[in-house]
């Protein structure tokens, strides 16, 4: 019994170090120039800067108005040639309907102060994030531009849901 014990938790530490590895470790691929659109990479944006930053991947363009802080030297869509081709990924914070308005009101202080706080930006920025603070207001706003933008696509495209 204390050999089969024994066995056990050698194996399990075997296993869970050989997991350990090998998800670490970094994969030598593609070894030619390829061409393709990575909308989201398998390992997340953070992946994504990873390659553009190490010269494993080449950005064609950014999809945003303005030039990214992360990559200066990448154009963008308009800059490539591409004129009206704007889309950007967005985070916010969501709150329920009935918030009272004082709680309201001290996370939106809360946040921006965070928001606005140098570190902060620059860990976004390491990531290819550019720090924007909306109030709720505004944030309320620009959804339901992008809301509308994303509508048209999907009426265009006959996307429904099931």
């Amino acid at each position: 019994m204390l050999l089969k014990e024994i066995m056990i938790k050698h194996l399990t530490v075997f296993i869970c170090v050989l997991f350990t590895t090998l998800s670490a470790s970094a994969q030598s691929w593609p070894t030619r120039p390829i061409k393709l659109v990575v909308p989201f990479p398998p390992g997340g944006l953070i992946d994504n800067m990873a390659r553009l930053i190490s010269g494993k991947l080449r950005a064609l363009a950014v999809t945003t108005q303005q030039r990214s802080n992360a990559l200066p030297q990448v154009p963008t869509m308009e800059e490539a040639g591409i004129k009206g081709y704007q889309v950007s990924a967005w985070f916010g914070l969501a709150a329920p309907t009935g918030l009272p308005a004082n709680i309201q009101t001290r996370i939106e202080q809360a946040l921006q102060t965070v928001s606005q706080q140098s570190d902060t930006k620059a860990s976004m920025v390491k990531v290819g994030a550019e720090p924007t603070w909306l109030n709720a207001q505004n944030m309320s706003q620009f959804m339901q531009t992008d809301y509308a933008q994303w509508k048209k696509v999907a009426q265009y495209a006959k996307i429904t849901l099931d």
